[in-house]
């Protein structure tokens, strides 16, 4: 947004800045430059393929990318950074390595409050309070969420929900979210996780 006076290039400059501080955490795309003026910027390191543009996994390499993604959240919120937003467009690969990466760390939340959010997140990862103020706000259980929902995309290949907008917000805020062994055989310890961690009541 061009409005200077909305606050939203403030707000992007302070989320690059807690974004950049999260360097030397090896789950996250690296930022290597930027500053606030003339409008905020920044550059990271490169990357290749998103999660949504790759095929399913097998089930190894699946609980592999599953341990590594949890265990990149739990360092950022050790580090008091949310992402917001996760969604197999913002887990990437750094080139010639299978290792994902969270990109576009807590910008999803800048970009709510000022622009449309589906241009930013995708809306079957949305969690309900994205939908609904009565869920909450946006906090460590938002990423919580996300999580099960990214956990649904790496075992299963497809997303938790389809159809339109408005097809979408029914589902999440009034149907218990998808088990992945519907789509394929998995452990129904699995299906537990996602549950939990998709639960609407935080």
């Amino acid at each position: 947004p061009d409005n200077p006076e909305d606050g939203f290039a403030d707000a992007l400059a302070d989320q690059l800045d807690r974004w950049a501080t999260l360097g030397d955490c090896d789950g996250v795309v690296p930022v290597l430059d930027g500053a606030a003026d003339p409008r905020p910027w920044t550059t990271t390191a490169p990357t290749t393929a998103t999660l949504a543009e790759r095929p399913p996994e097998t089930l190894a390499d699946a609980l592999r990318a599953a341990r590594l993604l949890t265990q990149t959240l739990v360092t950022i919120h050790d580090r008091g950074v949310l992402h917001t937003g996760l969604d197999p467009r913002h887990v990437v690969y750094a080139p010639g390595t299978d290792r994902p990466l969270l990109d576009s760390v807590g910008l999803f939340d800048v970009y709510r409050r000022h622009t449309d959010p589906a241009s930013a997140l995708s809306l079957p990862y949305a969690p309900p309070e994205y939908f609904d103020d009565r869920y909450g706000v946006a906090d460590r259980t938002t990423d919580v969420y996300g999580m099960g929902a990214l956990l649904y995309r790496i075992f299963t290949g497809q997303d938790p929900y389809s159809g339109s907008p408005a097809d979408v917000r029914k589902g999440v805020l009034t149907t218990p979210f998808p088990q992945p062994s519907d789509v394929t055989e998995l452990p129904e310890a699995l299906d537990n996780i996602v549950a939990r961690a998709t639960a609407t009541d935080k």
